[in-house]
């Protein structure tokens, strides 16, 4: 199979995979929601194209394609912006999930482990922070 060929929903998870210096470690060994939630892609996705690029040849056509996208110069050079504080207690992991684009639902419904890497946090301070939510104290 050729670059060429790529179907684009690969296409654009390659690109993800580029623009991260860690992207290749993070498809090949991070839990499949974690990653999916760091490169902004559906778990679904990540985990077809884990199967797709199996085997020598393929892996070989990975790595080509994430160097290829790291050498495009029509790419915007990634400004390295300051890594936010994460909240230190539930009470402030409640206040900032609500401010966030993908809101409560996700802070409720996302596997813990996605919403403490969304967040910056331990998961047991989603758990925590999630028992608050429960009992009516946002």
């Amino acid at each position: 199979m050729t670059a060429a060929a790529l179907p684009p929903d690969l296409a654009h998870l390659i690109q993800r995979l580029a623009e991260r210096e860690d992207g290749l470690a993070l498809f090949d060994e991070a839990l499949l929601e974690s990653a999916a939630v760091i490169l902004g892609v559906h778990p679904l996705l990540l985990d077809d194209a884990r199967t797709f690029f199996r085997g020598d040849e393929r892996r070989e056509l990975l790595i080509a394609e994430i160097d290829r996208a790291r050498a495009r110069p029509t790419r915007p050079a990634r400004v390295r912006r300051a890594a936010p504080v994460p909240p230190a207690d539930a009470d402030a992991l409640l206040q900032e999930a609500s401010r966030h684009p993908l809101g409560l639902e996700f802070f409720q419904r996302g596997s813990p482990e996605a919403v403490a890497i969304e967040f910056g946090v331990h998961p047991f301070l989603v758990f925590q922070a999630r028992q608050k939510l429960a009992r009516g104290k946002p």
